[in-house]
């Protein structure tokens, strides 16, 4: 009966907060070691964990009733789930007596050092013509074979190859050489369908917190200029599209490529939005984003704002903006940023510098995903925002932030705008969290 009970109440935590499964890293590769944070209602006694080829159940036997939570709250449970092969995954967890009350897929990349490689990793199964680059070192390339169908090879600089159609899911290429031998690259590519949700263990969340142009305040212009560069030798293809260009024979998907720079001016995203770029090719990519009033040039040319890779964003833990100044001379906004979760307040507690131990106010912000369709969903963050009220003349405060579901990756800045100049101070979420 104990166990019926912990199982249900998994089940009701499970509604409000979808991500009960969470992988550390987020992109295994076959070299990483790999833990499954479960997030479960209270702490479970223990669990068992068995793979049954590429399904992973882990079967978790709840406590005594004594331990149950009212409400229930998700705490972090671990499980180590060690190196696994190059493959596609599913991990069913079960609590108690009860069946499957959660499951996850999840990527497995190749990180094998082969006699040859292929970039990029992720590709569209609607390919729009995107070009494959092969590396073979000193080999010698006369046939390319992907998933055994035998591909067409050019050569410049490389071998490059167009990637057949194919079903979503892993495969492997093969090379002959000119000496007849015969190399194989597990799980080499990854096709992906654009058309349904991403597999975040294959694309990584790069956030951009504001892309907009707007006017402001006092008369104030303000734009967000944004740039993205590719340094790698190879084309890649992003899951969605944050910038305002289109490119015809590309299809859906901010396309990138080899070695290219776009830099444009953001707007429709003034509570920002993340674009989705496969893990494996996310180091190639490098980002900036600045916002500026355009009305006031001769007086600087603006402030950048941090664009963020999801291995900085927080899990787990409350965030914290400290020394932020809440004089009259300056307009201070709070903005927060949320994935993996649903809608729910935030709760925002300022603390003055002068008694940090101290409570001066409490706030909770509606945290609420801006209305989208398709693929623009996987990348519009749940998202709050906070005007903090003035004080007195250099008064500073220190603000923490807790978000409905620890295990959301999430992220906060608090823009600080002088009135009269209009110049802009970013103060960025920093540390561990937590009150004093």
């Amino acid at each position: 009966m104990l166990r019926i009970v912990f199982a249900v109440l998994f089940a009701v935590s499970l509604a409000a907060q979808p991500q009960r499964i969470v992988l550390d890293p987020p992109g295994p590769t076959s070299a990483t070691q790999i833990v499954a944070d479960l997030y479960v209602s209270c702490d479970p006694l223990s669990h068992t964990l068995e793979r049954l080829g590429n399904v992973i159940k882990i079967h978790v036997t709840p406590g005594p009733i004594e331990s149950l939570c009212d409400p229930p709250i998700a705490v972090r449970y671990p499980v180590v789930l060690g190196t696994l092969p190059v493959g596609q995954y599913r991990i069913d967890v079960m609590v108690g007596e009860r069946d499957s009350v959660d499951s996850k897929t999840f990527i497995v990349r190749n990180a094998a050092e082969g006699p040859f490689n292929v970039h990029p990793f992720a590709i569209p199964t609607h390919l729009d013509g995107l070009t494959v680059r092969l590396d073979a070192g000193d080999l010698v390339v006369s046939k390319v074979f992907v998933d055994g169908v035998q591909v067409g090879l050019t050569i410049n600089g490389a071998y490059h190859f167009r990637a057949p159609a194919h079903a979503p899911g892993l495969v492997d290429v093969r090379i002959e050489t000119n000496t007849g031998a015969t190399h194989t690259l597990a799980g080499a590519l990854y096709y992906y369908d654009a058309s349904v949700p991403p597999d975040t263990s294959v694309f990584e969340r790069i956030l951009f917190p504001v892309l907009f142009h707007s006017a402001g305040a006092h008369g104030s212009q303000w734009v967000s200029e944004a740039a993205m560069a590719n340094a790698a030798h190879w084309p890649i293809k992003a899951y969605n599209s944050v910038s305002p260009f289109e490119c015809p024979d590309c299809g859906v998907g901010q396309h990138f490529q080899p070695e290219s720079y776009i830099a444009f001016t953001g707007a429709g995203y003034p509570k920002g939005v993340a674009l989705l770029v496969p893990r494996a090719e996310a180091e190639n990519l490098a980002f900036s984003l600045r916002v500026r009033d355009t009305s006031r040039e001769a007086e600087g040319y603006g402030t950048q704002i941090p664009v963020v890779r999801e291995k900085d964003m927080f899990r787990n833990t409350d965030l914290t903006l400290l020394d932020v100044p809440v004089d009259p001379l300056y307009r201070v906004k709070v903005r927060i940023y949320a994935f993996d979760t649903g809608d729910h307040d935030a709760e925002v507690t300022v603390h003055r510098d002068s008694a940090p131990n101290t409570v001066a106010a409490r706030h909770f912000v509606p945290m609420r995903r801006a209305p989208c369709t398709g693929a623009r969903c996987h990348g519009a963050p749940w998202y709050g925002e906070l005007d903090l009220p003035s004080a007195a003349a250099d008064d500073r405060v220190n603000v923490y932030i807790t978000l409905g579901s620890p295990q959301s990756p999430a992220w906060a800045f608090a823009s600080i705008t002088n009135n009269e100049t209009q110049q802009v101070t970013i103060v960025t979420a920093d540390g561990s969290g937590g009150r004093p």
